[in-house]
């Protein structure tokens, strides 16, 4: 239904027959509504709404560490459009929906002005999971006094969907080392992939580092 105020120099809305009215630029303006909607299948379109598609399914589950992750990004854009752009960029591999898969190495859950650190090891005791690191701060922005941020991953049976939890922990740099406990999560006994990454008080952070781990 069209609504209509005054229609040679009120405001009008929504449709009425084949005509859309809308206003733009404070003025009111008439369309005609496009005779087919195009609903591209190239395998490259495909390939980029299943990469579109892994993406979502990640950030979702680790909203809350993204915005951490991206606050510094987020100019003219939100984390998650940040992260999007970051992600879909330089994240995947493969040249058809059906192998299109993550390239962990490359997908940073956080990127920052602060030195990154490198994951120093992973153990997994059940579902608790222990990330360790070097204690010192010897690089530019680096300080023993950083939190710690987590993230463990697990792969679903095709390689493609990504389940992950999150843990802003209170740990510091200068700890060495956090446990987090997975349990009652989507990440149970078989957690594969970790990223770590440092936030400081002014909520500054590091590129995440990417981790490996049986």
């Amino acid at each position: 239904m069209a609504v209509v105020q005054n229609p040679i120099t009120g405001r009008s809305r929504n449709s009425y027959a084949s005509a859309i009215f809308q206003t733009w630029k404070g003025k009111n303006v008439l369309r005609a509504k496009p005779l087919t909607v195009a609903n591209p299948r190239t395998v490259g379109q495909q390939l980029q709404r299943m990469k579109l598609a892994m993406m979502v399914f990640f950030y979702r589950q680790i909203a809350g560490v993204i915005k951490i992750g991206y606050k510094g990004q987020a100019v003219g854009q939100s984390e998650y459009n940040a992260f999007a752009s970051e992600a879909l960029r330089n994240a995947f591999t493969g040249s058809t929906p059906e192998n299109a898969e993550w390239d962990f190495s490359k997908l940073l859950v956080s990127k920052g002005t602060i030195s990154p650190t490198t994951i120093s090891g992973v153990s997994a005791n059940s579902e608790e999971y222990t990330v360790t690191w070097p204690s010192t701060a010897t690089m530019p922005g680096q300080s023993v006094s950083d939190k710690a941020v987590v993230v463990i991953g697990e792969n679903d049976s095709n390689g493609q969907f990504l389940d992950a939890v999150g843990f802003v922990t209170e740990a510091t740099r200068g700890d060495g080392s956090v446990t987090v406990d997975a349990t009652g999560t989507v990440i149970g006994v078989g957690g594969q992939v970790a990223w770590l990454f440092f936030v400081n008080d002014d909520g500054e952070v590091s590129d995440s580092d990417f981790h490996e781990f049986v």
